[in-house]
Formats: C-alpha cells, structure tokens, sequence
C-alpha cells in the first residue's frame, strides 16, 4: 500500500524492474542496494552513523506525504511487534516466488488497489484522506490511460496513441508483448484504429474533467 504514496504516478513503476536499483521486493539487507530497505552500517566504529534508506519512492513522491505513511507503518510494525525477515544477500532481483518475500507492485493499478484494501493505513491515516488520495491518484491513472485498454503503463498507450511504431517496437524488444499479448499481434492498420480510438476516449474524459 506504500506504493501508491511512494511511486503516484504511471511512470513511477518504469523503475520498477530487475537491475535498475529499485527495489522489486519488500525486503531488507545490508549495505545491500537491490533490497527495499538498506541499512548502512557505521564507519566509525561507535554506531553513531549508522543508519537506513527507503530506496522505493520515486523522484513524483510527495516526500511529505511518503514520509507520513512510512513513518505510520514503522509505528504500526513496533505497535505490534512484528519481526523482520533475516536480512537478504546478494541480488534481491534473483529471488524466486519461494522466497517467501512479497513482490512490489509493478503498476499504479495495483498500488491503487492495495492501498485500497489495507484496512490499517485507512485507520491511522484517517479515511477522509485516503479517499482524497486514492481520488488524486486514480484521476492520474484515468488522464493517462483507460482501463478497457488493459495498458499496464503509459508509454505503451503513448505509443498507441500517437501510432509511434518505433516505440511500440522498443516496448515488444525490451518487455515482450504487452496489453495481455494482443498489443504485440497488432497490425499497423489495428494500431491505427486503435490509436483513433484511444484519442477519442482522451478528448471526452478532458472534457469531462474540465
């Protein structure tokens, strides 16, 4: 649910992915800069320079409002005594599903919908506020992108919409096919329709907001 306030934006989570020094994962470890949570250890021998990093917000947080709500859930954490997994090392990236180590949200859809779900974050944060947010930070994913595209990020859906070929060709190259599959399937003709369209939606939900 951190994800929503540390990445808010579509563009956040182009970060999000194996060897960009994001972090993919929730997890922690030392010295360690795939991992969510690095701790850094002091260098001068008395502890007094030791201290962590939050490597997951993006350069759209709002600092005021990351801060905020991963302060609330340290709070939380202590509140109730949980206890961290042991320390990740190595490569976080190289982790599988077995790891037991839950895996970032990779979209703001998702990150929407997990913040929407945790009943802990509403409590602390104040519901009034969460619904102000969550509104804030759907109305970003609704100019960007509609949802009955099935586009998990904006350059796609810009590449579309402008019927920009050699973006949609970088985006088959680097992630495979995307749009559930049928993006890659496109004839140039299709992706015409289908950027003709796409403009449409835009123009009435631009209007609608204004």
């Amino acid at each position: 649910a951190l994800s929503a306030f540390a990445a808010p934006t579509i563009d956040s989570y182009w970060r999000v992915t194996s060897g960009s020094w994001a972090p993919t994962r929730a997890c922690w470890g030392i010295e360690n800069r795939t991992c969510m949570i690095r701790f850094i250890s002091a260098s001068n021998g008395d502890g007094r320079g030791a201290r962590f990093e939050w490597r997951q917000p993006s350069s759209a947080a709002n600092p005021y409002l990351a801060l905020a709500t991963f302060v609330a859930a340290g709070i939380d954490g202590i509140q109730r005594g949980l206890t961290p997994p042991n320390p990740v090392v190595g490569d976080a990236y190289s982790l599988d599903d077995g790891c037991g180590l839950d895996l970032l949200p990779t979209s703001l859809t998702e990150a929407i919908e997990a913040l929407k779900d945790d009943e802990k974050l509403h409590a602390i944060l104040g519901d009034d506020f969460v619904q102000w947010y969550l509104h804030s930070v759907e109305t970003e994913e609704l100019q960007t992108c509609p949802r009955m595209y099935r586009q998990s990020d904006s350059r796609v859906a810009h590449g579309v919409l402008t019927n920009n070929l050699g973006e949609i060709d970088k985006v088959r190259r680097l992630w495979g096919s995307a749009d559930d599959g049928s993006l890659i399937n496109l004839t140039n003709e299709e992706i015409a329709q289908r950027s003709a369209g796409l403009a449409d939606w835009c123009v009435q939900q631009y209007a609608e907001l204004r």
